[in-house]
């Protein structure tokens, strides 16, 4: 990740990507939001790494908000600093896809596993796209 600032941006991406393919979930994460910011044919390879990192933090919702918390910090001062991560417009037809579970009321930041578990999504691009812009705002 030290390697990955605007000048150096393909470099820090192949050493991402040898990171990632070690098995580091913090850059796997790294690597799948890095991909989705692009907005490009990279997008499917980026929602590849975000499944790859929920798997490694053990699964699911829970694995994807682990393997998040775990790369926040170490990419905070790194890319929001240097401006090369903006919140990405979404636009699904589907209404509902995001939202919590018909029922379902929000539980707080406390329970944010849950809640995470509580949405729903009609695809993985839908679910990384939700994943990349609520870890930019968290930045």
């Amino acid at each position: 990740v030290e390697c990955y600032n605007k000048k150096r941006k393909e470099n820090g991406k192949l050493h991402l990507a040898v990171a990632a393919e070690e098995g580091c979930m913090e850059a796997m994460y790294a690597l799948g939001i890095l991909l989705l910011s692009e907005q490009g044919p990279s997008t499917a390879v980026g929602v590849e790494w975000l499944e790859r990192a929920a798997k490694a933090g053990g699964g699911g919702a829970a694995g994807l908000v682990k393997s998040r918390k775990k790369a926040m910090q170490m990419l905070r001062d790194l890319w929001i600093a240097d401006g090369l991560l903006q919140p990405q417009p979404w636009h699904c037809a589907d209404d509902e896809c995001g939202k919590l579970a018909r029922g379902e009321a929000s539980k707080g930041w406390w329970c944010e596993e849950d809640e995470e578990n509580d949405r729903r999504f009609c695809s993985s691009l839908c679910r990384s796209i939700y994943e990349f812009n609520k870890f930019v705002k968290q930045l």
